[in-house]
């Protein structure tokens, strides 16, 4: 078995996906956190000068959270039993990223912000939780893609997860019973359940 030892930030963000992989494969790896004094330090060493970074049997090291997720998803099984389903993984993993990418506010003004994302939630949030639901309702398995879960119900519940927590997007969260279905059915996995139980509490 490889040794793995996954950095990044101490808190969730753009690794927690991958926490939540290697808890549900019950992979063994080293939860490198780096807090903020550290960074300056560390950062030059790191292949892009930035976070997170796996590192596999201390020599090769791998950045990019999404390579890394993919690369994860392909060692445990996690990336469909069939070339079609690994496909429609990496589908709905662009159109999440596409969705992301939307999401993205700048503005500051916590009156401008609040229209901005009330209208992100109209315009972007719902119809692309919708088609989710509708994907989950076809489906039937209670996941995605599939009968058992792959690398996207991983983003998606940390996703939702923390729009949970931070009150973003909850009101078109609750819309969807087959969303709710997932987020319970998810945190229940052997393994999920164990970790969100006992990860750091973070801010984010």
């Amino acid at each position: 078995m490889p040794q793995y030892k996954l950095s990044y930030f101490n808190l969730m963000g753009r690794a927690e996906p991958m926490r939540l992989m290697f808890a549900y494969a019950g992979v063994a790896y080293e939860d490198h956190r780096i807090e903020g004094q550290q960074w300056a330090e560390l950062k030059p060493k790191t292949p892009n000068g930035q976070l997170p970074v796996l590192q596999i049997d201390g020599k090769e090291e791998l950045s990019q959270s999404m390579a890394i997720s993919h690369y994860l998803s392909k060692k445990f099984g996690l990336d469909g039993k069939d070339d079609w389903e690994s496909a429609k993984v990496r589908e709905a993993i662009e159109t999440m990223s596409d969705v992301k990418q939307k999401l993205r506010v700048t503005e500051q003004d916590p009156e401008k912000k609040a229209a901005i994302v009330k209208a992100l939630e109209h315009d972007t949030v719902e119809p692309y939780l919708a088609r989710l639901a509708a994907t989950l309702k076809k489906n039937g398995s209670g996941f995605l893609v599939g009968s058992k879960p792959t690398e996207i119900d991983f983003h998606l519940f940390h996703a939702f997860n923390y729009w949970q927590q931070s009150k973003q997007y909850t009101e078109a969260l609750n819309k969807h019973s087959e969303i709710q279905t997932f987020l319970k059915k998810f945190e229940n996995l052997p393994g999920i359940k164990s970790w969100l139980e006992k990860r750091p509490k973070t801010s984010m």
